[in-house]
């Protein structure tokens, strides 16, 4: 699911990390 959500991050640019946005998924930002 990890990889999932990085090509997910590409594609919708910000909007996945305002979804999940979690303690780790600070660096995709």
């Amino acid at each position: 699911p990890s990889s999932l959500a990085v090509e997910f991050a590409k594609e919708s640019g910000q909007g996945l990390i305002g979804f999940l946005r979690p303690p780790g998924f600070n660096r995709y930002a």
